[in-house]
């Protein structure tokens, strides 16, 4: 009995390693995976475009640069806690990080503007035309196929939005005031437009960078037009051609809303440029629809914004959208039909064997 325990004992020695080994490979496939990481800054942009609705009765290049300053901090924590030298990339890569940073600054600027004048839900979805934005380029300057799975989640993903959106144009609703406004569309437009450029720079870039030098970037260089920004709208108005207040006294609760803004932010970003580096850049782009569906359970929760009925069928679309891409991306890279099918071979190969070469084959394994 006691030789009995002693052998299982051993035998878990052996074996526990290997499929501890297995184990955390596959979790660290997982994790490390582009669909996983897009996902994630989805959820965490959703939420920070929350946040920038509550404070949206700031001055626009305020908000951006304490949101850049916020992400900026942890950029630095995270240099100082890794033992990073140098948060500058490459020198062969530095003016296509800046042009990157530039377009993330205009991007955003625009995109706070859309999500001020119009619904969380609708500013949200506007900036899902860059998906059609980016799968174009990627296909111009980045010599990337339009996959069969790319081009049906776009579309499919692009009728949810549609759905959700109910423009006026299209006449999916009955309530004439149910139109948006002009003023906050162009903006949105111009964020899905510049954020499909962002995405191509990244994906050009690949991964001769680490995330966290993009962002380090991208929050530097809004923090310093934003600042520089401030000060123009600062001198204008002391000046008296504008009236527009370049700076405004925060409250508690603004404050707190920056620090969730700052630090959701930073994560978003870091997992979106993980993502797109490990995912082609129309994938990217396509299974970025999951913000649309976190935004519309924002609205609905925090807003207490009523759905309907066409809200909740371009939800489900979107979600098949990116199950869509996802499928195809991602489950057939961890479990591949080929393996199966190699494995499948074997075991008829093996049942086929005549016996005696069984036989002698367990003997052999026996007598080791």
């Amino acid at each position: 009995m006691g030789d009995s325990s002693q052998a299982a004992s051993e035998n878990s020695k052996c074996c526990n390693p290997k499929l501890s080994k297995c184990f955390s490979a596959t979790l660290s496939r997982v994790v490390d995976s582009g669909i996983v990481m897009i996902t994630f800054s989805s959820v965490c942009f959703a939420t920070m475009a929350y946040f920038v609705k509550l404070v949206s009765d700031l001055p626009l290049m305020q908000v951006v640069f304490i949101r850049s300053f916020g992400s900026w901090i942890f950029v630095l924590l995270h240099n100082v806690l890794t033992k990073r030298v140098s948060l500058f990339g490459p020198r062969g890569l530095r003016l296509l990080l800046m042009f990157r940073g530039t377009c993330g600054f205009f991007a955003m600027s625009l995109y706070f503007v859309s999500v001020g004048i119009l619904p969380l839900h609708d500013a949200v979805v506007i900036s899902f035309v860059s998906p059609s934005f980016t799968s174009i380029f990627a296909a111009i300057f980045l010599k990337e196929p339009l996959r069969g799975p790319d081009v049906f989640g776009c579309l499919l993903g692009l009728v949810g939005v549609a759905l959700i959106a109910r423009p006026s144009f299209l006449h999916l609703s009955s309530d004439p005031n149910d139109s948006l406004s002009i003023v906050g569309v162009l903006p949105g437009l111009g964020n899905a437009l510049l954020s499909s450029v962002a995405s191509i720079l990244t994906r050009k870039i690949g991964t001769r960078v680490e995330a966290y030098v993009l962002v380090n970037y991208f929050t530097f260089l809004s923090m310093c037009f934003s600042a520089l920004s401030t000060l123009g709208l600062y001198i204008l108005n002391k000046t008296g051609h504008v009236s527009y207040p370049p700076l405004l006294p925060m409250t508690p609760m603004q404050i707190a809303n920056f620090v969730a803004i700052g630090t959701i932010g930073y994560f978003g970003q870091v997992c979106w440029n993980r993502g797109v580096q490990l995912e082609r850049a129309a994938t990217a782009a396509t299974m970025g629809y999951t913000q649309v569906v976190v935004a519309f359970l924002i609205s609905m929760v925090a807003l207490h914004e009523k759905p309907v009925l066409l809200s909740f069928v371009g939800t489900g679309l979107i979600i098949l959208s990116s199950l869509t891409v996802a499928f195809r991306e991602t489950f057939l890279r961890l479990f591949s039909w080929q393996t199966i099918h190699d494995s499948y071979v074997r075991c008829l190969k093996k049942r086929h064997r005549p016996k005696s070469l069984v036989k002698d084959s367990e003997e052999h394994h026996d007598s080791l």
